[in-house]
């Protein structure tokens, strides 16, 4: 449903998922909360007030109307001076091709940019790119992002997970052809694909969800995504051939497997050292897959298998919050589109074999 200030919509029982137009901001909330915010953005002030008052019997509404105010209230973006700087010493580069599509990007040492070489290793060339090319240097205590030659943005070093989450999305862009306004979601999560069904695998950091996608992939699953799953306006996810990061402390999940029919790239980021793996076999496609199965991992060693759907409102508080929702109306309509159709499990595992026989009664 739509108003002029609100996109919203029931995600179960007792949850909607709202997005409020003039702020920018997603949230789940309550059906009482919702009635709430409704009233607030349809009414003045002082109408507002008289609500609450009739309604709620409230007699001093302050609280409310502050948080609802900040609700409303859009961040402001801090304008960036289109401004290049004079001969930045750019002494690193990484060239990688996709699809015969060749990209560069250029750096200094102020960024640890091995967490998207590692993604990208398997697809490594020895040529520079002069026409898809990105350049990233810091200056005043800010990375700043060129793309052939345009200035994207400036990070400060607490937020480079977003310049190079920007980075990934423009590479995206480019390799479906599809333009920014045509995407709906970046989510934090991996895909596999077998028999007409995909699955995207979500959990926290060492959940093991990534370790879990790569022992799918040995078992015949076809590797769509790693960490970055690329949602169009349509509900579809797009294939990314980029590679599976297992972390040192869930390499022991691994350890009595062989990997080699997959590419092998060992290097230290700023989460520490990480495998990077990617399946040998893997076609390269452009191509989108239909994904309506959500799995919250969970390994834990000797435990048996558990499985139980999850508690929707939990699961997307923090895939929202873990994630990036393109800001527009038509991207939101399509991300609750697909929230309302999609099924939800936690999973705890210690023996993929458990999640295969699963897998295969969907």
């Amino acid at each position: 449903m739509e108003n002029k200030s609100l996109i919203f919509d029931k995600i179960d029982d007792d949850n909607h998922l709202i997005y409020i137009k003039k702020s920018e901001k997603i949230l789940i909330v309550s059906d009482l909360n919702l009635s709430i915010i409704k009233k607030y953005f349809s009414k003045t002030k002082t109408e507002f007030k008289q609500f609450l008052k009739n309604k709620y019997k409230l007699k001093d509404s302050t609280h409310i109307l502050k948080d609802l105010s900040q609700l409303a209230k859009k961040e402001k973006n801090k304008s960036v001076k289109k401004k290049f700087l004079k001969n930045p010493i750019l002494s690193n580069k990484f060239s990688f091709e996709i699809e015969n599509s060749t990209y560069t990007i250029l750096h200094d040492d102020s960024v640890n940019m091995n967490d998207i070489f590692g993604q990208l290793n398997h697809l490594k060339i020895n040529k520079i790119s002069k026409n898809q090319c990105f350049m990233l240097y810091t200056k005043n205590k800010k990375t700043y992002l060129h793309y052939n030659n345009k200035l994207l943005g400036s990070w400060k070093l607490k937020e480079i997970h977003f310049l190079k989450g920007k980075i990934l999305s423009l590479i995206i862009y480019k390799y479906h052809n599809l333009d920014e306004k045509k995407w709906s979601a970046f989510l934090h999560g991996s895909i596999v694909h077998k028999s007409n069904k995909s699955f995207l695998l979500i959990g926290n950091s060492g959940s093991g969800k990534t370790s879990l996608a790569t022992l799918l992939v040995k078992h015949g699953f076809k590797l769509i995504c790693d960490d970055t799953a690329a949602m169009n306006n349509d509900g579809y996810f797009g294939h990314f051939p980029n590679a599976l990061s297992i972390k040192k402390s869930n390499s022991s999940i691994l350890k009595n497997y062989s990997f080699k029919n997959f590419y092998q790239f060992n290097t230290k980021t700023y989460k520490g050292d990480i495998t990077y793996l990617y399946p040998k076999k893997n076609e390269i496609l452009r191509k989108f897959y239909s994904c309506n199965h959500v799995f919250k991992v969970k390994y834990n060693k000797n435990s048996d298998f558990k499985i139980s759907e999850s508690n929707k409102n939990e699961v997307l508080q923090e895939l929202v919050n873990d994630s990036f929702l393109i800001r527009r109306n038509k991207s939101i309509k399509s991300f609750i589109k697909w929230v309302k159709k999609v099924e939800f499990y936690d999973i705890i595992y210690s023996n993929e074999e458990d999640v295969l026989d699963f897998i295969n009664t969907i």
